[in-house]
């Protein structure tokens, strides 16, 4: 492949195949949902890439196509009435799905990173004295993606629902690690049109119409696309967020995953529930609790080296 080819496969989603990718290294492993994240590079080219392996849903409209002569079965053990076997699945069931970030950053790195996780207790007066000034650094460049669709650049065909208001609109559409093919692993995200919104902590009554627009419109239209009802769905947001432009997730109640830990999402329910019951400036008050990696450069900031066990 030429250099020119190359580059725009990788930045256009055309890929035909991984022949290209060299691997270098395993960055974490799901033992929830048999996952994987790797990193290497696109041969020729130096720079770094990562790709995120997750094994598909079994296809329950074809399960019968699993019981065939090509899953043959190799013993495990035996005892009693009770038996274990591995077996080779039909390629139809044993299909991955392969996330690509590439060129990634230093940033994507650490959020693929096994590292220990630390407690932050961000009061205000850490928020402003440290934290406000980080967000504040980082480069817009970091989240162009967000405005490309934002901006009706990339990934129209996408997009399930939107409200067009500059003040209190949003998108909302799949998230990138949900395929669509299995309800109970919903996954979408609103993205508001508004810019200058980083996180919760810019968040006060006059945005209450939106907060309470997003959770209701989003709702309705996951209703009406996927026919899940709006009492099984959860709407929380991300604190600290992995980007600082203010969005929405909405996932299934069956949905497991670090995504909706305690100690880094919130729900959006509690959000609107704070700002009417203690005040527009209740979210700048507040001390808000979480836990962020050693490597995450706002570790750097704001954490505290413990004190080593005697």
């Amino acid at each position: 492949m030429s250099e020119i080819s190359s580059k725009e496969l990788a930045s256009t989603g055309k890929l035909p195949n991984l022949s290209q990718f060299k691997f270098e290294k395993v960055l974490m492993e799901f033992s929830d949902t048999k996952g994987l994240v790797v990193s290497g590079t696109f041969e020729p080219f130096e720079e770094k890439a990562i790709l995120i392996l997750n094994r598909k849903m079994f296809d329950t409209k074809n399960i019968e196509g699993l019981f065939c002569e090509e899953a043959c079965l190799e013993l495990d053990f035996v005892n009693n009435i009770y038996s274990k076997y591995n077996s080779t699945v039909p390629p139809t069931h044993g299909k991955i799905t392969v996330d690509i970030i590439y060129p990634a950053t230093e940033k994507h790195f650490q959020k693929y990173k096994i590292q220990p996780r630390f407690l932050v207790q961000e009061t205000p007066e850490l928020y402003k004295d440290k934290v406000e000034s980080y967000i504040k650094l980082n480069p817009e460049a970091h989240i162009q993606w967000v405005f490309n669709i934002l901006d009706k650049k990339a990934e129209t065909e996408r997009i399930l629902f939107e409200d067009s208001d500059p003040e209190s609109g949003f998108v909302l559409l799949p998230d990138f690690k949900w395929d669509q093919s299995q309800l109970n692993q919903l996954y979408c995200l609103a993205i508001i049109h508004r810019r200058g919104i980083a996180s919760i902590r810019d968040l006060n009554a006059s945005h209450l119409d939106m907060l309470e627009s997003i959770l209701s419109k989003s709702k309705e239209a996951i209703k009406e696309r996927f026919g899940v009802s709006q009492s099984s769905i959860r709407a929380y947001v991300h604190y600290p967020p992995s980007y600082y432009h203010f969005h929405v997730h909405f996932v299934h109640e069956q949905m497991q995953g670090a995504t909706a830990l305690v100690g880094k999402a919130i729900l959006l329910e509690d959000i609107i529930d704070m700002i009417k019951t203690f005040g527009s400036d209740a979210l700048q008050k507040r001390t808000l609790n979480y836990f962020i990696g050693k490597e995450d450069p706002l570790w750097r900031r704001v954490g505290v080296e413990e004190t080593p066990e005697v």
